[in-house]
């Protein structure tokens, strides 16, 4: 059909698993992810 769909996207590389370097950069790369709190 002609139509691309995602399941599921995923920030991190290595299953989730990888480090981040340097350490910083944590804050960083989380600081551009925006969720929303639970109500």
């Amino acid at each position: 059909n002609s139509k691309i769909y995602f399941g599921e996207l995923t920030f991190a590389d290595e299953a989730g698993f990888g480090t981040i370097s340097p350490k910083e950069m944590e804050k960083k790369i989380s600081s551009w992810i925006k969720l929303p709190l639970p109500k």
